[in-house]
């Protein structure tokens, strides 16, 4: 081929267009659909760390309040039966609240409630009359019983409020009892912990 030097010069070849990228078709799930600007899928969020929370505290169980001496013997036979059955060390508090006994009718509602309050919310808080409580500690090393014994009456000792406005700091005497080595039924139990109380 021989170079013409009088001939046009012949136009100059149109470079052709880049390639535009094309948008996939359809975006994974686990990017969440979202596309960056040049069409490919975005990077998945960052995942947030699990919240711990605390599981929620059992409700309390309520305050039972017997008349009876043998239906109180009959609950607390029940509950030790649960405790032989399901293996659980248990032990028996009774406080005794000490004359003078025109003020024990006030004074009881107000220290069953605060017994109720002094105690962990599974175990079990009963009142006998307006003289006596008892109290079945479930899950408790038998090391530390005379020590929760003496916790609480410290705390059952202090001043009560009565509603007419009287202040009153009650007397109260209490005693223990170990499912096993003091008896193995609620009145066995009831007895020596109504002999140990001081």
């Amino acid at each position: 081929m021989t170079f013409d030097p009088s001939a046009p010069p012949a136009a100059p070849t149109p470079a052709a267009p880049p390639p535009w990228p094309s948008r996939p078709a359809a975006v994974p799930p686990a990017f969440g659909g979202r596309v960056r600007a040049d069409g490919e899928p975005a990077s998945p969020p960052p995942r947030r760390a699990p919240v711990l929370r605390a599981p929620p505290r059992p409700a309390p169980a309520p305050l039972q309040v017997w008349d009876d001496e043998r239906a109180h013997a009959a609950h607390l036979e029940q509950l030790l039966g649960q405790c032989r059955r399901q293996a659980r060390p248990a032990a028996l508090l009774l406080a005794q609240l000490l004359p003078p006994a025109d003020d024990a009718a006030a004074l009881a509602p107000l220290l069953g409630r605060r017994l109720r309050a002094r105690v962990r919310a599974t175990d079990a808080v009963a009142r006998l009359g307006a003289t006596h409580f008892s109290v079945l500690l479930f899950d408790i090393d038998a090391r530390h019983v005379p020590a929760v014994a003496l916790r609480l009456a410290v705390q059952l000792g202090e001043p009560c409020a009565l509603p007419d406005g009287r202040v009153l700091r009650p007397a109260l005497r209490i005693g223990c009892a170990l499912p096993g080595r003091d008896g193995r039924h609620a009145d066995e139990l009831l007895r020596v912990a109504t002999l140990t109380a001081r």
